[in-house]
């Protein structure tokens, strides 16, 4: 749908290269004069977006300032939970490598050192496969 306003996402602070985003770093604002055309849309899923510079405050979020952020990166640490009937049981997993939602990788058992698949299932969530 073609309108006269334009809105965009402006930074309210620096966001580091690397960062993930968050929504409460930005508002969202009506831009006057010529937008640019890669603007980021306003349903943008912050959480799921990170940094590829320094996003500094005034800034207008660009999808040339960001890219798909993993889910889990490499060495991070989650706790994973296991529930066969009635016996549940709690862990620490390190992750292989950076992975995006929906992808299997293995992860070490931080207290066995065992290796398991698992599937990445949301922001630093995994499930034992």
């Amino acid at each position: 749908v073609e309108t006269d306003e334009v809105g965009a996402w402006i930074a309210r602070e620096i966001i580091p290269r690397g960062n993930r985003l968050r929504e409460e770093s930005f508002k969202w604002e009506a831009i006057q004069g010529r937008a640019p055309s890669d603007l980021v849309h306003s349903q943008a899923e912050f959480a799921m977006l990170e940094a590829l510079r320094d996003i500094l405050p005034g800034d207008k979020l660009r999808r040339s300032a960001v890219k798909m952020a993993p889910a889990v990166r490499k060495n991070e640490e989650v706790q994973v939970t296991i529930t066969r009937g009635a016996l549940t049981v709690t862990n620490i997993v390190r992750i292989s490598r950076d992975a995006t939602i929906g992808e299997a990788i293995e992860v070490q058992n931080v207290e066995s050192g065992r290796q398991l698949r698992a599937r990445v299932t949301g922001i630093g969530q995994v499930e034992i496969l």
